[in-house]
């Protein structure tokens, strides 16, 4: 028998500035917004759009408004921040609502069957940047069912790899997500899914725990499990089905 499936809430303080973590100046950010972002001249929403910023853009962070930590924007609390776009040097402000510390999720097709092929949360933890790392296992003489390998990554995530006897699992912790960057991340794999054509609002995990998706749902993977609890968030996905 296989252990229970367990999951490792990880916290961390923040100490005020952006929101969801310690940012700092010359860090880098993404656009999560699946309509893009206003980059304005200035800290308001009146202020003039030198450009729209597309979903998934990196812009790096020049300036923060570490004052006005309750700035309102269409009845949305956040912060301004200041942001250069590495493209063309273009510099401007955008509300730190609809942006993440964590960049989106990146999924290569395969053209054949118009799934994604690439190792999804793999890829994700590169992506963040792996810091360390360490591994367990109960096998002895011969015998033991589970393998864990753990890897601590920047901005407070991490990626761990599950193996039991007859499959593997992985899984990305995400942590001090709002709940808007919660749902876009969880949207944007329910987006993958030939059958499933669902979406969920920002307010989903309130009332559940766990989000499952199945093989039958047409994912391109046996089954997603996802997990949110306060401002955590947790993708872990099976690949291939067990014996």
């Amino acid at each position: 028998m296989k252990p229970l499936l367990a999951c490792i809430f990880l916290t961390c303080q923040s100490i005020g500035v952006y929101g969801q973590h310690t940012l700092g100046i010359g860090e880098f950010v993404y656009v999560i917004s699946d309509s893009g972002l206003n980059l304005r001249a200035e800290n308001s929403t009146i202020s003039k759009v030198l450009k729209i910023l597309v979903p998934g853009k990196k812009v790096k962070v020049n300036d923060i408004d570490n004052i006005n930590d309750t700035t309102n924007v269409n009845g949305i609390k956040g912060r301004w921040l200041q942001v250069i776009d590495p493209t063309d040097s273009i510099e401007g402000f955008v509300f730190d609502y609809y942006l993440s510390q964590y960049p989106p999720f990146q999924f290569i097709k395969n053209n054949s069957n118009g799934c994604w092929q690439n190792d999804l949360l793999y890829d994700m933890a590169n992506a963040i940047g792996k810091k360390d790392s360490f591994e367990y296992s109960n096998y002895k003489n011969g015998e033991g069912a589970y393998v864990i390998k753990y890897y601590k990554l920047n901005k407070n995530a991490s990626y761990i790899e599950h193996g039991y006897w007859e499959h593997w699992e992985n899984e990305i912790q995400f942590n001090n997500l709002n709940t808007y960057q919660i749902k876009q991340y969880v949207n944007s794999i329910l987006s993958q899914c030939k059958l499933n054509k669902t979406t969920i609002e920002e307010n989903y995990f309130e009332s559940n725990k766990i989000l499952s998706i199945n093989y039958q749902e047409n994912c391109c993977v046996h089954n997603i499990n996802i997990y949110s609890e306060g401002n955590n968030l947790i993708v872990r996905i099976q690949s291939e089905p067990g014996s």
